[in-house]
C-alpha cells in the first residue's frame, strides 16, 4: 500500500510523512529530497534548478519516473506536490492525501524553518506554485488545484503535524488500511 502526501510549500507533507511513517514503520520518499538531489548534482541553486526544469521537461519526468517505480515496490509514505495525482493517474493503488494552509500560513511557516524575509518568501512560493502548476498541465495534463482526486484533504492551518498524523492514521484504520 503507498500513502501520498502532497501540498503546497510550507503546507506540512515533509513533517507529517515523517510522523506517519515512522509510527507504521514504512519507508518514505520525499519528491523535494529527490529533486534537491537532481539540483546538488547539477551543481545548481534550487530556484535556478526549478527555472532550468521549466525549460527541461525531462527533469520532471525523470524524478517522476524514479519515484513512481519506488511506488510499485510496496509500503512507503511518498510526499510531494504531484505524487498523488500522478499515482493515481498511473493506476498505482494508494490512499491520495492533500495537506492544504493559506498562503500566508505556509509563508509563516517556512519563514520560521528558513529564516528568511516574509515578502521574499511569499514571492517565492507564488513564483514556484505557477511555474509548478504550469509544468505539470503541460507534463501530464493535471491540474494541481484539483483536489477532487484526493481520498483526504486536510486543513493544517491551526493543526500541529502530530495532529494531521492523528487525522489521516484514524482514517487509515477506519478504512482498514493499517491495524
Amino acid at each position: 500500500m503507498i500513502i501520498t502526501i502532497g501540498g503546497f510549500a510550507g503546507s506540512g507533507k515533509s513533517t507529517v510523512a515523517d510522523i506517519v511513517a515512522k509510527k507504521l514503520g514504512w519507508g518514505r520518499i520525499s519528491a523535494g529530497d529527490v529533486f534537491r538531489k537532481l539540483a546538488k548534482e547539477k551543481e545548481m541553486l534550487l530556484e535556478d534548478f526549478n527555472e532550468y526544469a521549466e525549460e527541461h521537461p525531462e527533469i520532471d519526468r525523470e524524478l517522476d519516473k524514479k519515484i513512481l517505480k519506488t511506488a510499485e515496490e510496496g509500503k512507503a509514505i511518498i510526499d510531494g506536490r504531484l505524487i498523488g495525482l500522478l499515482t493515481k493517474k498511473n493506476g498505482i493503488s494508494c490512499i491520495t492525501v492533500w495537506l492544504d494552509a493559506p498562503l500566508e500560513v505556509r509563508a509563516k511557516r517556512i519563514v520560521k524553518r528558513e529564516n528568511k524575509d516574509y515578502q521574499t518568501v511569499i514571492k517565492e512560493i507564488q513564483r514556484r506554485e505557477t511555474s509548478d502548476r504550469q509544468r505539470f498541465w503541460d507534463l501530464y495534463t493535471i491540474d494541481i488545484n484539483d483536489l477532487s482526486g484526493y481520498s483526504l484533504v486536510i486543513d493544517t492551518t491551526y493543526k500541529t503535524p502530530e495532529e494531521i498524523a492523528a487525522i489521516l492514521l484514524k482514517k487509515l484504520e477506519d478504512d482498514n488500511v493499517v491495524t
